[in-house]
């Protein structure tokens, strides 16, 4: 950064200002600095105007006193707004999309005769709807359940946090979100527990329907700077008595 302060009158004025790297982008490691500035200050893009130097401070000095005169020049906060917004939402995004390629590691999720496209491929396609804004904030615990219909080559999902929740379906005509449960409250339930067993037992008694599908069950943590990653594949299960409502 550069500083510079007049002491005296007429002395120049200060500001304080970003390194910016090649071609007026952030330079290498700007994504893990803004997301040291956002664990400290929170996601209020206000916060970090002050913070990069957008109010520009005149002193004079009178007497024995020392003035300080601030100048709040309106479009350079607008268009700083739209700069620091913008960046701190795309190193969100950056980091969703790597959480996803990681997780579509452990899912050894690959594509096939039957399953044209993998769920990370899905969860890329994903991002950029706004009804999937929330994912591209801070969480803490992320949970994810998918599925893919061979029947009808359609995919399912559902991911959820503490504060939102999305379901969705994609196929040929793209996304369709639903309000109605693709999967039972109790699976949902199961995998909030993050219960790996009871999910297994209830596999074992209640996966006998036809057709027959696999779900992903997704666990994402935030510990310090990275993410731990747990998944589980099981066979669709289902008690009629308990999950035909969708209740509990």
């Amino acid at each position: 950064a550069a500083e510079r302060l007049g002491a005296r009158s007429g002395g120049p004025a200060w500001t304080l200002q970003p390194r910016l790297g090649r071609r007026g982008r952030a330079g290498a490691g700007g994504c893990r600095r803004a997301e040291g500035l956002r664990r400290f200050f929170g996601n209020n893009p206000i916060i970090y105007i002050f913070i990069i130097g957008i109010v520009e401070r005149e002193t004079t000095e009178i007497g024995d006193k020392l003035h300080i005169h601030t100048k709040y020049r309106s479009m350079r906060i607008l268009l700083l707004i739209t700069i620091v917004s913008s960046f701190l939402i795309g190193c969100s995004w950056q980091s969703f999309l790597k959480i996803s390629k990681a997780l579509s590691e452990k899912q050894r999720d690959k594509p096939g005769t039957l399953k044209g496209i993998t769920f990370h491929q899905i969860r890329e396609k994903l991002i950029g709807q706004k009804e999937a804004e929330f994912l591209k904030s801070e969480f803490d615990t992320l949970f994810l359940l998918e599925k893919h219909s061979i029947e009808s080559g359609a995919y399912y999902g559902k991911i959820w946090t503490k504060h939102d929740n999305l379901s969705y379906s994609y196929s040929n005509d793209g996304f369709h979100f639903i309000k109605e449960n693709l999967f039972t409250n109790y699976t949902s339930y199961l995998v909030s527990r993050w219960d790996t067993v009871g999910i297994r037992e209830q596999e074992k008694k209640y996966s006998d329907m036809i057709p027959q599908h696999n779900i992903y069950a997704s666990l994402i943590v935030k510990r310090g700077n990275s993410y731990d990653i747990q998944t589980i594949i099981f066979k669709e299960f289902f008690k009629v008595d308990r999950d035909r409502f969708g209740s509990l």
